[in-house]
């Protein structure tokens, strides 16, 4: 299976219409997008004492939410080391789930290193790109 690549989606979300205390409604909603999508949410973590640092798990790769209530804005990292189809569908559904649109979003991608052993390799293989290919020895 060689090398793994992941991709790191990177958002700025503005006019976030949705309150996100208490934090667990807004955790509760986005696992409800995010599982409608086929991902596998395997639990989440509050990384900071008020609540504006969320990290959910999947078995796909992993999504961190940091939002500022005040300036109704959040930033996400959506890191996916398969199913990378499903990219654009968890950006939307995110950004929906915070109360915004793409009128309000910016964003950019960075190939990053994946995880070995995922069970939609095979899939994902034939979607992200070249093969990468030994071509000569050095």
């Amino acid at each position: 299976q060689g090398r793994r690549a992941g991709v790191l989606l990177v958002v700025d979300v503005g006019n976030m219409n949705l309150p996100i205390t208490p934090v667990d409604k807004l955790k509760t909603k986005v696992n409800i997008e995010l599982e409608e999508l086929g991902l596998n949410v395997l639990g989440s973590k509050d990384l900071s004492s008020d609540d504006t640092i969320i990290v959910l798990h999947m078995q796909e790769g992993y999504v961190t939410i940091r939002v500022w209530p005040d300036q109704k804005y959040c930033a996400l990292d959506i890191h996916l080391w398969s199913s990378f189809n499903k990219m654009e569908q968890m950006r939307d559904a995110l950004v929906k789930a915070l109360g915004s649109d793409h009128s309000s979003l910016s964003s950019y991608r960075i190939v990053t290193g994946g995880m070995k052993g995922t069970s939609t390799w095979d899939e994902d293989h034939k979607t992200i790109g070249p093969l990468i290919e030994k071509t000569r020895s050095c």
